[in-house]
C-alpha cells in the first residue's frame, strides 16, 4: 500500500511538473531553437526564413511558435521578401523527431502579408513557388500543411503594385498525399482597394486545385461570392459609390494555366421586387457568363452567357474586357438592352450623376447599346419606339420613334416625334453636355397651341420662357424654335437663350408695358438671346389694321423699337392709342384739391422707339398722304422727329410731340411747308400749332401760327404780288373769326403795301391798309379782291 501511494503521488507530481511546464514554456524564449527551425521552413518553404523569438508549446500538439517571421523572395522577383507574418505556429512530426530530425507538420500564419508579383522574364512567384515548395523532391521530404488567418495578399507586377488587395485571408493549403499529385486549398478573402477606407467589399469562398506540371501547372478553382450590395462591386471596380442599389450572389469556376484560365459562373440579382435596378420587378435575375481569365497578361474577356434551361434570359448583354488588372486596371464594357424599362434607366442616369428635372417621369421601354472604357467617354445609342413623358402634375407628352447617341458628356437626341395632350404634332432635337451644363435642342411644329408650349416650359423651370410667347394667353404658332443653355462666367444662374423663327396666327398677348393685351391676326416671331424681333405683325389702331414690326432689346436704350405701317389713319385712331395712356377723369373734389392721380406703373416704366408710315392720314378737315415719322415715346411724353407729309402739292417737314397723363392730353407740331401750289406760283410756310384732340373737334381745338411767304403770287384777277408775307394766327376758340393776319405787305404795281386783317373758318379774307383802305377776299386760294375805300 505505501509502494502504490508513492508511485501515485510521483505520477501526480509529474503530471504537475509536465502542466506546469507546458503552460510556462510558450512564455519562455528558446534561442537554441531558432537555428533549427528556421532550417526546416527553407526546406519545407523553398525560400529563405527569417524568425524573431522562438518559444515551444506543447498543447494542443508539440509545436514551436515563432514572431515576427519573414519568408525571402526569389531574387528573380525582386528585393522585397515573399511574405511577412506576426505570428508562426509550425506544428512538429514526432517521428522525424525520434529519428533526430525536426521537420514541421503543419505551419500556421496569422497577421500574415503576402506579396503576388508578376515579373515579365519569370511569371509569377506563386507559380515558382508552387513548383518548388511542392516538387517530388519536397513531396518525398513531407510537404507541410500551411494555414493562413487573418492575412493579406499585395499585387505587384514588377515595380508597379495595384489597387486590389485582398483582406481578411483565412487559406488552408492541403499538401499532395503523394508525390506529383495536386495540391488542394480552401480559402476565404474579402477584396478591397488601397485608395478606399473600407476593409473588403464583399466576401470571396472557394476551393481549389493545382495540378503541377510545366508552364506554372494548372488550376481548377472555385470562386462563390457571398450576398453583397451592388455598390459594393462597383466601388470595388470603380473606384467610387455610384449609388445603385440591390444585391447579388456570384459563382465562378476557372480552369487552366494562368496563361489560360477558363472562366465560367453566373451572377445572380437579389430583392428586386423593390424596383431599385432598372426597374426590374421580378423577385431576381440571373446573368450567366463565360470568358478567359490570363495573369501572364493580365487581361479578362467576359460575356453574358445564355441562361439556363426554364431560367428567363435578362434583357440585357455584357460584354467586359480587363487589362493591367495588377498595377492600373482598365476596363471596356459594352452593354447591350433590349426593352428595358425607361423609368428605371432614367433613374440609373440620375444615380450616376447625370442631372435631369425632378419632376420628370417617364413611361416606355428602350432598347440599345453602350459602351464605357477607362479613361475615355461613354458612347452608345438608344431608341424609344414609343414612351411618355410627365413634367410635374401635368399631362403625358407622347414621344414616338425617339433616337439617342451618347458620345462622352454629350448625349445628343437625332430625332423623337412628340404629340401633345392637345394632338400637336413636332419634331425634337438637341444635345445635351451635362459635364459642361450645356444644352442645346430645337422644336419644330406645324402647328401648335402657345399655352401648351408655355406650360410645358413652365413645368420643366430650368428651360425658362420664350420671348414674348411668355406674354401670349392665346393662339397657335408654327415653325422652328431652338434654345441654348451655357454655364454663368461667374457665380449665378446658368444663361439660358432662345432663337428661331415662328409663326404666329390669333395670338393675344398681354405686354407687361401695355395696359391692355395686343391681339396679332398674324405675325412672325423671332426670339434673339434675351429680347425678340416681330415682323410683319397685323394688328389694329382702333378699327384701323396696321402692320407691325418690333424689335425688343433689353440692354438697350430705348430697349423696344416699334415700327408701324398703316393705309388710310384718322386721328381718332391715333387718339386710341394715346387715350391709354390718359388719367381716370378727376371728380370734383380731385379738382379742388388740385389732385392727380399716380403715374402707372407700366407707363412710367414706359420707354418706346420707333417709326410710323401711312399712306394717308386725315386730320379734322384735313387729309394728308404719306406721312412718315419717328418718335420715343417715353413715359407720359412722346417725341416726333423727321415728320414728313404731302397736303395737297406741298411737302411738310418737322417734328412734335404729345404731353400724355394730363387731363387733356396736348398735341403739338412745329413744321416747314414748301412747295404749296397758288395758281402758277409756289408758297412756302414755317407753321407751328397745338390741340388737344385730334379727332373731328380738331379745327375747335387747334391753336397755332404761321409765316407765309413767296417770291411771286399771281392773283386771281390778273394782278400779281411781290414779296409776299403773311403772318397767320389761328385759334379755334374765335368761333367768328379764327384767322388773324397781324401782318401783310407785299410789292404790287409798283408800291409796297403793309396791313393786317382777319378771315371767318370759312376763309372769308379781311384786311385793311392804311394806303388802300379795306380788302376783302378770299383767304385761300388767294384772290386780289377789289378794294373797298
Amino acid at each position: 500500500m505505501r509502494l502504490a501511494g508513492w508511485r501515485r503521488r510521483a505520477l501526480l507530481a509529474a503530471v504537475l511538473l509536465m502542466a506546469a511546464a507546458a503552460a510556462a514554456l510558450p512564455f519562455i524564449d528558446l534561442p537554441a531553437l531558432a537555428p533549427p527551425l528556421r532550417s526546416a521552413l527553407s526546406r519545407a518553404l523553398g525560400r529563405p526564413v527569417e524568425l524573431g523569438a522562438v518559444r515551444l508549446t506543447l498543447l494542443p500538439v508539440p509545436s514551436l511558435l515563432a514572431e515576427n517571421v519573414v519568408i525571402g523572395e526569389d531574387p528573380a522577383f525582386g528585393l522585397e521578401p515573399f511574405a511577412y507574418a506576426d505570428q508562426m505556429r509550425a506544428s512538429i512530426r514526432l517521428a522525424a523527431l525520434a529519428r533526430g530530425s525536426l521537420e514541421a507538420g503543419a505551419i500556421h500564419f496569422t497577421g500574415a502579408s503576402l506579396n503576388v508579383v508578376r515579373d515579365e522574364q519569370a511569371g509569377f512567384n506563386v507559380a515558382a513557388f508552387l513548383q518548388k515548395a511542392f516538387s517530388p523532391a519536397a513531396a518525398a521530404q513531407g510537404i507541410p500543411e500551411l494555414i493562413l488567418k487573418q492575412s493579406r495578399l499585395n499585387f505587384r507586377s514588377g515595380a508597379l503594385k495595384s489597387a486590389y488587395y485582398l483582406n481578411n485571408v483565412a487559406l488552408d493549403l492541403q499538401p499532395p498525399r503523394r508525390p506529383g499529385e495536386e495540391l488542394r486549398w480552401r480559402y476565404e478573402a474579402s477584396p478591397a482597394r488601397t485608395d478606399r477606407a473600407e476593409q473588403g467589399f464583399g466576401r470571396f469562398t472557394g476551393s481549389g486545385r493545382w495540378f503541377p506540371g510545366p508552364g506554372g501547372g494548372r488550376f481548377a478553382v472555385d470562386v462563390s461570392l457571398e450576398r453583397s450590395a451592388v455598390q459594393e462591386l462597383l466601388v470595388l471596380l470603380t473606384g467610387r459609390d455610384l449609388g445603385l442599389q440591390g444585391r447579388f450572389v456570384a459563382g465562378a469556376f476557372l480552369d487552366g494555366p494562368l496563361h489560360a484560365l477558363e472562366l465560367r459562373g453566373n451572377l445572380e440579382m437579389l430583392d428586386l421586387e423593390r424596383q431599385t435596378f432598372f426597374d426590374f420587378q421580378s423577385r431576381n435575375l440571373q446573368l450567366p457568363f463565360q470568358g478567359l481569365l490570363d495573369l501572364d497578361r493580365q487581361t479578362v474577356q467576359l460575356a453574358s452567357a445564355p441562361p439556363q434551361r426554364g431560367r428567363p434570359a435578362a434583357p440585357f448583354t455584357v460584354r467586359l474586357e480587363g487589362q493591367e488588372l495588377l498595377t492600373t486596371p482598365s476596363w471596356r464594357a459594352e452593354v447591350e438592352f433590349s426593352e428595358i424599362p425607361a423609368a428605371g434607366l432614367l433613374e440609373v442616369c440620375r444615380r450616376l450623376g447625370v442631372p435631369s428635372p425632378r419632376s420628370l417621369r417617364v413611361e416606355g421601354a428602350v432598347s440599345g447599346s453602350a459602351g464605357f472604357s477607362t479613361g475615355q467617354p461613354a458612347r452608345g445609342r438608344l431608341s424609344a419606339p414609343a414612351a411618355r413623358l410627365w413634367f410635374g402634375d401635368g399631362p403625358p407628352i407622347e414621344a414616338q420613334e425617339s433616337a439617342l447617341r451618347l458620345e462622352g458628356d454629350l448625349l445628343t437626341l437625332e430625332s423623337a416625334r412628340i404629340t401633345s395632350p392637345a394632338k400637336a404634332q413636332a419634331s425634337l432635337t438637341g444635345v445635351w453636355n451635362w459635364a459642361g451644363e450645356k444644352l442645346a435642342f430645337e422644336l419644330r411644329t406645324e402647328n401648335m397651341e402657345i399655352r401648351e408650349l408655355n406650360g410645358a416650359l413652365k413645368t420643366v423651370g430650368t428651360l425658362g420662357t420664350v420671348p414674348f410667347l411668355e406674354h401670349c394667353g392665346t393662339g397657335a404658332w408654327r415653325g422652328r424654335l431652338a434654345f441654348a443653355m451655357e454655364p454663368a462666367r461667374e457665380a449665378g444662374p446658368a444663361v439660358t437663350t432662345w432663337s428661331g423663327q415662328a409663326a404666329l396666327s390669333g395670338a393675344r398677348c398681354a405686354l407687361p408695358w401695355l395696359p391692355s393685351s395686343l391681339l396679332l391676326r398674324k405675325a412672325i416671331l423671332e426670339p434673339a438671346g434675351q429680347g425678340w424681333r416681330l415682323r410683319q405683325a397685323e394688328t389694329q389702331f382702333g378699327r384701323v389694321p396696321v402692320e407691325l414690326a418690333a424689335r425688343h432689346e433689353p440692354k438697350e436704350k430705348p430697349p423696344l423699337h416699334v415700327s408701324v405701317r398703316a393705309g388710310r389713319l384718322r386721328g381718332e385712331d391715333l387718339e386710341t392709342v394715346f387715350h391709354l395712356a390718359q388719367p381716370p377723369r378727376r371728380s370734383l373734389l380731385d379738382r379742388t384739391l388740385r389732385r392727380r392721380a399716380a403715374m402707372p406703373a407700366w407707363l412710367r416704366q414706359w420707354d418706346v422707339g420707333g417709326s410710323i408710315e401711312a399712306h394717308a392720314l386725315v386730320l379734322g378737315r384735313q387729309e394728308f398722304s404719306n406721312l412718315q415719322a419717328r418718335f420715343h415715346w417715353r413715359g407720359g411724353r412722346v417725341g416726333f422727329s423727321h415728320l414728313s407729309a404731302q397736303w395737297k402739292s406741298a411737302a411738310i417737314s418737322g417734328a412734335g410731340g404729345v404731353e400724355l397723363w394730363r387731363d387733356e392730353p396736348q398735341y403739338h407740331a412745329r413744321a416747314v411747308v414748301t412747295g404749296l401750289r397758288a395758281g402758277s406760283a409756289w408758297i412756302d410756310a414755317e407753321v407751328e400749332v397745338s390741340t388737344s384732340t385730334l379727332g373731328a373737334a380738331l379745327p375747335e381745338k387747334a391753336r397755332g401760327w404761321a409765316e407765309v411767304s413767296s417770291p411771286l403770287l399771281r392773283l386771281g384777277a390778273g394782278g400779281s404780288a411781290r414779296q409776299l408775307h403773311v403772318s397767320l394766327e389761328y385759334d379755334g376758340a374765335r368761333e367768328q373769326q379764327p384767322w388773324r393776319l397781324p401782318e401783310i405787305s407785299f410789292w404790287m404795281d409798283g408800291q409796297f403795301w403793309s396791313g393786317r386783317g382777319s378771315a371767318t373758318a370759312g376763309g372769308a379774307l379781311r384786311a385793311e391798309f392804311p394806303l388802300a383802305g379795306r380788302w376783302e377776299g378770299a383767304l385761300w386760294p388767294p384772290s386780289a379782291p377789289r378794294a373797298a375805300r
